[in-house]
């Protein structure tokens, strides 16, 4: 007949091989976090949530509500974090490249606050245990201008003497970050002929151009090395690499000076990368 060890032996058996080798039992952590939740952020006007109709107002869900809020401009939120035990160290990304380590937290829930400058849009926000501490939890917030909560970046693009100019007051784009790029239909004059964000869709670049695989007087975005046709209309592109978002117009390097607008609207939204912890 053959023999089988019980269950119950395992543990006492593992105890007895760590002690024959003279290795020492890794502890059980003793903290986990468990969840994220904010608080300090606006409400825009909401046709639901705004209503005295009993019935608009019955829509207004929770979930609408979490929907809809967002995290004004340069104030400050409440992250806060529920959790249990003692964490030894955790790390909070707040999703617009910045993290703080939170050390020995034994007190649930903990509050942390942060404020965003620079870009608006939608932050992966992450809370992962690092030092005896389990969980691994995130949650996504809107960052935007108050009182409605806009989030996207407004520029009116003028052509300088310089081929691309970085967008102004705005942070570096970070790699994987996921942009939406919509210029309206204001033409450049480019000495004599004016075209819009889209260019010249009749002919090819010259290769004395800035962009010779681009259109020909056309606006341009670059993010690094890294190049993208303008359009009239929206754009989406992924950043690859960590570096500005610039406008470029696509016409011969030294023959900048007669170019002239009234203003191209460019309109920018980006939903920022995900930290890595």
């Amino acid at each position: 007949m053959t023999k089988r060890f019980r269950p119950a032996l395992l543990p006492v058996l593992a105890c007895l091989l760590c002690a024959l080798q003279a290795c020492t039992p890794t502890p059980l952590a003793s903290g986990t976090v468990t969840g994220i939740t904010f608080e300090g952020r606006m409400q825009p006007p909401n046709e639901f949530c705004d209503s005295h109709d009993p019935v608009k107002l019955a829509a207004c869900t929770p979930e609408l509500r979490n929907a809809i809020q967002f995290a004004p401009f340069t104030q400050r939120i409440d992250f806060v974090i529920q959790g249990s035990g003692t964490c030894e160290k955790a790390t909070l990304d707040f999703g617009d490249g910045n993290t703080v380590a939170l050390l020995n937290v034994s007190t649930w829930p903990f509050r942390e606050n942060h404020a965003y400058f620079g870009w608006g849009g939608l932050k992966n926000i992450r809370v992962l245990g690092q030092v005896n501490c389990l969980g691994d939890v995130g949650s996504s917030l809107k960052v935007g201008q108050a009182p409605d909560g806009e989030s996207a970046y407004i520029l009116g693009f003028e052509p300088t003497t310089s081929v691309c100019d970085a967008v102004p007051n705005v942070p570096s784009v970070r790699a994987g970050s996921v942009l939406r790029i919509e210029a309206n239909g204001t033409k450049i004059k480019y000495g004599i002929p004016e075209f819009d964000a889209s260019g010249d869709r009749s002919v090819a670049a010259p290769t004395t151009f800035a962009f010779p695989a681009m259109r020909p007087f056309s606006l341009v975005y670059k993010i690094g090395t890294d190049t993208f046709q303008g359009e009239v209309g929206p754009v989406v592109i992924r950043a690859t690499q960590t570096a500005p978002l610039e406008i470029c117009v696509n016409d011969h390097p030294a023959q900048l000076n007669d170019n002239s607008s009234q203003g191209v609207r460019i309109e920018i939204s980006i939903a920022e990368a995900p930290g890595i912890l």
